[in-house]
């Protein structure tokens, strides 16, 4: 929970964290403090180890989840830090198929062009 309340916060520091539960959306404050246990997902009746099964499959699968998600943004970021760096290069350490496009390099010109065609 706390890495993603760091990478929460990173995206937007003035962010206010939200709880979605049961179709309705509450600030993390009021959520807990009208918080209930739920007894359709998790019964009183079933076992106290089977209850904690429960939840902790739910909490792995959503933990997966942030972690993919914050790998996918990773990837985002650094392919955006890279292009950066690409287009602020000077010619001798940016790569030549994406200076010469075909709109650069035109096929006309006469002989005394210093170029080759």
């Amino acid at each position: 929970l706390h890495r993603l309340e760091r990478q929460y916060i990173e995206l937007d520091a003035k962010a206010e964290f939200r709880v979605k539960s049961q179709r309705q959306e509450k600030s993390f404050l009021e959520y807990l403090k009208t918080w209930q246990w739920d007894e359709a997902k998790y019964p009183k009746s079933r076992s106290i180890s089977d209850n904690l099964t429960l939840l902790m499959s739910v909490v792995n699968k959503l933990d997966e989840e942030a972690r993919n998600k914050t790998a996918q943004y990773n990837d985002f970021k650094t392919q955006r830090g890279n292009m950066a760096k690409k287009e602020g290069a000077n010619l001798t350490n940016r790569d030549l198929v994406d200076v010469l496009t075909p709109d650069v390099v035109k096929m006309q010109g006469n002989a005394d062009d210093d170029f080759i065609y």
